[in-house]
């Protein structure tokens, strides 16, 4: 079986645009890890947040040590410098 010129170009393009949708960009992947990240530490906060409502005022030393620990990591510093790293890439 013979092919047409064109329907060589044809397929050739064909398979070049499944290449191109299958290919990711990882400059928006780390952006959307960055996101991820952002969201779990403000889940996590909440969650500590809402065990201390909870506790009815009562503080439990592991509380404190996880909010001053999340507070000491400087996270947002951080994922903002790689977020900003990612979106000149």
């Amino acid at each position: 079986m013979k092919i047409t010129k064109r329907q060589l170009k044809r397929i050739i393009k064909e398979e070049k645009q499944k290449l191109l949708k299958e290919q990711t960009d990882p400059a928006a992947d780390g952006l959307q890890a960055v996101a991820d990240m952002y969201d779990a530490i403000g889940r996590l906060v909440r969650a500590i947040e809402e065990t201390q409502k909870l506790s009815g005022g009562m503080a439990y030393d592991s509380m404190g040590l996880a909010m001053s620990s999340l507070g000491d990591m400087n996270a947002d510093i951080h994922l903002d410098r790689i977020k900003s790293r990612l979106e000149r890439a």
